[in-house]
């Protein structure tokens, strides 16, 4: 059996990618330069403007259009609390049980590490989140949601899922982080899992460190390139090759397995025939 996965990235404009098994194509998938999606990525945005009647706030991040910010999407670790407030907390040691409303602790320019929850629709600007996912290989890690562990709503199997918890009970969650677990996920090993989870932190900390060295508003991360894409949910334990057509698109394959999978990097080859790929 043979199984491949062929990138053509020889195009500036647009990106092809064929997942191929014996003769027949398992999955394909393209990407042109119209029609690059910016959902999941992650941007160090200001905020232009509070709405109090719809309880959100605008956010420049650095497209066109400003982003849409919904109050429920804000994390209280970004609210400037009237001093009254902090007073009292510090006192009583605890956060109030006070509902604020989005005029009284978020200021305009505030400065604001945002996610893309919804693409831009026509006149609509994207739905932005401060809640920030990472897609891994076998897990999706909330970084700064304490949720601990779980286990994706897709995978049924009762005896899935009890051996998924007990690798969750063994594996350590950074305290102030959440992870579930993909269905890609089902049946690894809590090694694999386990390191996915440490790769994950690795990209995670490599965004704070981005952040803090970017000036608002400034593109952060970019989770919806298709070549990471491609290479996240289609490569798999069976694929013998990632075969690589185009000088950027090789180096970006090899810099993402080197990341996360540095086992398989001798698997990324690049395409040297004469016909085009």
């Amino acid at each position: 059996m043979s199984k491949n996965l062929y990138i053509d990235a020889s195009n500036q404009n647009e990106t092809r990618v064929v997942l191929k098994k014996d003769n027949h194509i398992e999955d394909y998938e393209y990407e042109s330069i119209n029609n690059t999606l910016i959902k999941n990525n992650i941007y160090l945005g200001k905020v232009s403007r509070i709405e109090p009647s719809l309880q959100a706030a605008f956010v420049d991040f650095g497209r066109e259009r400003h982003g849409f910010l919904s109050f429920n999407d804000i994390q209280s670790d970004y609210y400037q609390l009237p001093q009254s407030d902090l007073e009292k907390i510090n006192n009583e040691k605890k956060f109030p049980s006070k509902r604020y409303k989005i005029q009284e602790v978020i200021k305009p320019n505030q400065v604001i590490l945002v996610q893309v929850l919804k693409d831009e629709r026509g006149f609509k600007g994207a739905a932005l989140s401060t809640f920030i996912s990472i897609a891994g290989k076998y897990i999706v890690l909330m970084p700064n949601t304490a949720k601990g562990g779980g286990i994706s709503r897709k995978i049924f199997n009762p005896g899935d899922r009890k051996k998924i918890r007990k690798i969750l009970n063994e594996i350590e969650i950074p305290k102030e982080m959440g992870i579930i677990v993909r269905t890609a996920g089902s049946n690894k090993t809590k090694n694999e899992i386990d390191g996915d989870l440490k790769n994950l932190i690795t990209v995670w900390n490599s965004i704070k460190d981005n952040a803090l060295n970017s000036i608002a508003p400034a593109l952060i991360h970019q989770e919806s390139d298709i070549i990471k894409r491609s290479i996240r949910d289609m490569y798999d334990d069976e694929t013998q090759n990632i075969i690589v057509e185009g000088n950027e698109g090789y180096q970006k394959a090899k810099n993402y397995i080197k990341l996360m999978m540095p086992k398989q990097l001798k698997k990324v080859k690049k395409y040297r025939e004469k016909i085009p790929l």
